[in-house]
């Protein structure tokens, strides 16, 4: 049996077919992530293991705090077999900086640090460690698919013995 839900954000409205009664209806896109995980029982982890966005991340998509890309739309629809056509109202990549795909800042970020990583001779999993975060989250910074908060920032600066403004491309000296 089919059901509908229909689908709104940014001004786009979707009406798809879904199969499961529970998330037939009226939605906001934030909310109709959140409906879709909690009916199926998964917790925000196992939506970070098929997006490999952060926690924090697909916490803040459920909330409306971030935009909602493409790609993780993507992800998400293709995990739980949901219609396609929900992929094309989020935003994509070059919509949008909330990841800073294409600011200057954040990849100079992502080069900087994955030379910094390679001049200290550690693995991504040791500097994720000490700078506490998840491998899959730093490995997120060296690829710009996403970018630390301040006080990440700050810890990654501390444990390569650098400042903010050399990791951002601000200087060219390390110190």
């Amino acid at each position: 049996m089919k059901y509908i839900a229909i689908i709104t954000y940014r001004n786009i409205q979707v009406e798809v077919k879904v199969t499961n009664i529970l998330i037939s209806g009226i939605y906001e896109l934030p909310e109709f992530l959140k409906k879709v995980r909690t009916v199926y029982k998964h917790d925000l982890q196992y939506i970070h293991q098929i997006t490999d966005y952060s926690i924090e991340d697909c916490e803040k998509f459920e909330n409306g705090e971030l935009p909602i890309m493409q790609s993780y739309l993507s992800d998400f629809v293709i995990a739980y077999k949901l219609p396609k056509k929900i992929i094309k109202i989020g935003y994509a990549e070059k919509e949008t900086n909330t990841q800073s795909f294409g600011n200057e800042y954040t990849k100079k970020f992502s080069e900087r640090l994955l030379e910094l990583r390679l001049n200290k001779k550690v693995t991504q999993e040791e500097a994720a460690k000490k700078i506490g975060v998840a491998r899959t989250t730093y490995a997120g910074y060296e690829i710009n698919r996403s970018e630390p908060d301040i006080y990440t920032l700050v810890k990654i600066a501390n444990y390569f013995n650098t400042s903010i403004d050399y990791l951002v491309g601000r200087y060219n000296k390390t110190e």
